[in-house]
């Protein structure tokens, strides 16, 4: 047969015209087989009817005038394509055929298109499929090649190609329908210009391929399972076969499957499976590999709970892991129960926060740690425990604390003995993990002695103080009366319940104290009430450490020192002058009224008498007795004089005296009243003429007259010679 096509080949680079897209592709190695044509029926149209020809070696194609009737040529030439080898890769198919010589009179030309139509039954239906060529034949014989490709693969699935050859349909010259204008083709009579296809297949080419392992890159086992993926270029079926190392294949060939069970050789450490895969056509990939670490040592590891301390006061906690394994650890899992496990793994951390087992109850806790490798080797368990200490060992007292009252002591769970200065005074039963009270009634220093559960002892003390200090308090040096509103107090303080460190307030009122207590002083500087009665008190208040609170008080008489003012008082001439006491004028800081007043000098000039009795110098007036005190002039003199006089609030007199004047002046004249006009009633404005009376050297400062027996007197100064009033 490879003879045959060689000698064919030459011949038709010899003697054929090749079609172009086909030139310089035809070579012996890629020319690997001919498929003859199974029939040639020639078709003919007579005068619009078609009918099957006579057939002979050759068949013409186009139109023939023939006996007075118009033939119209189209032989059709059929191909089996079982012989075309599927496992093969198609490059190209050629369809070869001659043509007979002719006179090729009037230009005949060649159609050919692809047939989907094989039922010879039906041999007058032609489906046409696409034209595959259309040109002139300008000389005969020769032979054509020409590329059918395309379409004899997509007959593949119906193992059968037919082509229909056409030319022209009528006369060159419609006027003259006896010129034909045809061509031949051979069919059988000559062996190499038959209807043949050249069919060329590809160098075979291997599939492409891919091996892994399933998993993370790691086994702890030697079974593992292989994931296998071959992808055939041309979809035919694929070969495989594996091994542990690229010369020893282990398995033979076999077909290809997408996965498989395999073993790896033994020991731990890096594993490798390689693959090859082959087509029908022999064609080899080159070698796949998948690689796999095997370890089958289990990890390594501890945990220790908030940096390994013993106790925590919170149930949320820090562990703090240290895996070891020689692929690194990956996962890790935890749980507060030895054999349960709740949680998921998770990725391994050198730390996590964790909340410990009853959060709520006081008692060791224990929680569990165990790893995982990246090959699935899980550690053997371990733990680290701490004891949970929601609250202080004991509670309700302070150590260094001052009570004033019997105490109750709160005792943790993990509370085992109680000692009271050297006296035990609780033990805890074994299973019992109840809060217990301890009630302390004792005065006095206390010293309690508290074992834990793990043997750890803790002391501390405190002092019970019932009894409030004791202290008194004086103003002034224990004086009974100041005249200043700015006073030292004088204090003493004495604690006897032994608390110590005593504190003082005070007040004015008893309600409002001073903002801060403050620590113990034996002066005070203080300040009394401004307002109120003339006898102030000051209360305080002692603390000690323990608050034990008593409270004492002080009173002093504060009267503020009068201040006595000058005055005048006047008179008339032979006549006695009366006083109030509302002449002897003073200033008073407390707002109070003196209680007397103590002539300092008296007159030049005349005297003075209390109550008839003349007065002395130095001689003390009661405050209600100053409006039986008078002044008698001279007879007939007119003048001024004076004396001076002090004041005392009950306690003290007055460091200043006050200057008393007396003016003594000839008694005024009663002034004239005229009206007008006169009369008993007027229904006119009324004008009152006042014309004021003598008036002594002394002189006269100013009048005062009134309208009406219910009017407001009106004062008027000088000079008062007339006064004209219009009513």
């Amino acid at each position: 047969m490879k003879r045959k096509i060689a000698i064919f080949l030459i011949f038709i680079l010899s003697f054929s015209m090749i079609e172009p897209f086909f030139q310089g592709k035809v070579e012996a190695q890629n020319l690997s087989q001919i498929i003859k044509a199974e029939k040639t029926l020639d078709f003919q149209r007579v005068d619009g009817s078609w009918e099957l020809g006579p057939g002979s070696g050759t068949s013409k194609v186009g139109y023939e005038w023939k006996e007075g009737s118009r033939i119209y040529h189209e032989p059709l030439v059929y191909f089996s394509l079982e012989e075309i080898d599927r496992s093969k890769d198609i490059q190209m198919v050629a369809l070869q055929f001659g043509v007979a010589p002719s006179s090729l009179e009037n230009a005949p030309f060649l159609d050919i298109w692809g047939v989907n139509n094989y039922s010879l039954e039906n041999m007058f239906v032609r489906n046409k499929s696409a034209k595959l060529l259309n040109r002139p034949i300008t000389h005969a014989p020769f032979s054509m090649s020409f590329n059918v490709t395309t379409y004899v693969v997509s007959q593949l699935h119906h193992s059968k190609a037919a082509f229909l050859f056409g030319g022209a349909t009528e006369s060159p010259d419609p006027g003259s329908p006896e010129k034909n204008r045809n061509l031949s083709i051979y069919n059988h009579s000559k062996e190499y210009y038959e209807p043949m296809l050249l069919v060329m297949y590809k160098e075979p080419s291997p599939p492409m391929g891919e091996i892994a392992i399933e998993g993370n890159g790691f086994t702890n086992t030697e079974g593992v399972k292989l994931r296998i993926d071959a992808r055939p270029n041309n979809g035919r079926p694929v070969e495989m076969r594996l091994g542990n190392s690229s010369n020893d294949w282990i398995t033979p060939w076999r077909p290809y499957q997408s996965s498989m069970e395999w073993t790896l050789p033994s020991g731990d450490g890096p594993k490798t499976v390689y693959l090859q895969l082959r087509n029908q056509a022999g064609a080899l990939t080159n070698q796949y590999t998948a690689n796999v670490i095997l370890d089958t040592v289990k990890p390594a590891g501890n945990v220790t709970i908030n940096g390994g301390e013993v106790s925590t006061k919170a149930p949320k906690v820090t562990l703090h892991m240290d895996g070891r394994d020689t692929n690194g650890v990956t996962e890790m899992q935890i749980s507060n129960k030895s054999n349960e496990w709740p949680h998921e793994w998770v990725p391994f951390s050198k730390t996590y926060e964790w909340t410990l087992e009853s959060p709520t109850v006081e008692e060791g806790k224990t929680v569990y740690v165990r790893l995982k490798d990246p090959a699935g080797n899980i550690s053997d368990t371990f733990s680290a425990s701490i004891d949970l200490e929601l609250g202080p060992l004991i509670d309700g007292v302070e150590d260094g604390g001052v009570y004033n009252r019997d105490v109750t002591v709160t005792l943790a769970p993990r509370v085992k003995t109680v000692h009271m200065n050297g006296k035990q005074v609780f033990v805890r039963e074994s299973g019992d993990t109840a809060v217990k009270q301890l009630a302390i009634a004792e005065t006095g220093e206390i010293e309690l002695e508290i074992t834990n559960t793990r043997g750890e002892a803790t002391a501390l003390q405190f002092l019970i103080d019932r009894e409030a200090p004791s202290g008194t308090i004086t103003i002034n040096g224990n004086e009974n009366y100041t005249n200043s509103r700015q006073v030292i107090l004088n204090v003493t303080a004495k604690d006897l319940g032994g608390s110590g460190q005593v504190q003082m307030r005070f007040s004015n009122d008893k309600d409002t104290w001073q903002d801060n207590w403050e620590n113990f002083s034996e002066t005070k500087p203080w300040m009394l009430e401004e307002t109120g009665v003339s006898q102030k008190t000051v209360y305080m208040q002692l603390r000690d450490r323990a608050q034990n609170v008593s409270e004492y008080e002080a009173a002093i008489i504060y009267r503020s020192l009068p201040v006595p003012e000058d005055h005048v008082v006047t008179g008339w001439i032979g006549q006695k002058v009366r006083f109030k006491k509302e002449d002897f004028v003073y200033k008073n800081g407390d707002k109070t009224e003196i209680e007397a007043v103590r002539m300092e000098t008296l007159p030049d000039k005349g005297r003075l008498f209390l109550s008839g009795e003349e007065v002395a110098t130095g001689q003390v007036i009661p405050l209600d007795q100053l409006k039986d005190l008078t002044f008698m002039p001279p007879l007939l003199w007119i003048g001024m004089t004076n004396f001076t006089w002090k004041a005392t609030n009950g306690y003290e007199f007055s460091k200043n005296a006050g200057n008393m004047k007396l003016e003594i002046d000839m008694e005024p004249e009663k002034p004239t009243i005229k009206v007008n006009p006169s009369g008993e009633w007027t229904n006119e404005a009324v004008e009152v003429t006042i014309v004021d009376g003598k008036v002594g050297t002394s002189g006269v400062e100013k009048s005062e007259y009134k309208i009406g027996k219910d009017g407001e007197w009106q004062f008027y100064e000088k000079p008062f010679d007339k006064v004209h009033i219009i009513v």
